[in-house]
């Protein structure tokens, strides 16, 4: 797999700052001619956006988390089939973590999914205890 180019580097290969690299990708001023050069570099090295680096900061990431105690029960795997095909329609990119039942993990990953400033969590908790509340 090849290596993806970070910011710093299409602003070194492009000969400009990292600001003026956010700031083209965010669609702010850059003139024509810097604009090019930026573009070239992205083509000559197929440049993509790391899209979940970039949900991370933006408000409207399009990600919902969702929490499952386990993926081998024919119930969570019907709720997530459709619920995956519903958030799809809907524009949304679900992110899906198994937490084979334990409490302390659903807890930890509802805190690394705020963290990461998903638009939304569903929690199909294997138990609702206060900690879960308080969240």
């Amino acid at each position: 797999m090849k290596k993806k180019l970070t910011i710093k580097e299409i602003a070194e290969l492009s000969g400009v700052g990292k600001s003026t690299i956010s700031r083209f990708f965010n669609d702010g001023y850059v003139s024509e001619s810097v604009r090019e050069k930026i573009e070239k570099v992205i083509n000559e090295n197929n440049y993509e956006p790391n899209v979940f680096a970039r949900g991370i900061k933006a408000k409207n990431n399009r990600f919902i988390g969702v929490i499952v105690p386990c993926l081998d029960s024919t119930i969570t795997s019907t709720i997530l089939m459709n619920l995956d095909n519903r958030l799809r329609e809907l524009g949304y990119i679900p992110l899906i973590i198994n937490t084979n039942h334990n409490v302390s993990l659903e807890i930890a990953n509802l805190e690394n999914l705020s963290r990461l400033n998903v638009e939304g969590i569903i929690l199909i908790a294997t138990e609702v205890t206060k900690n879960i509340k308080i969240l």
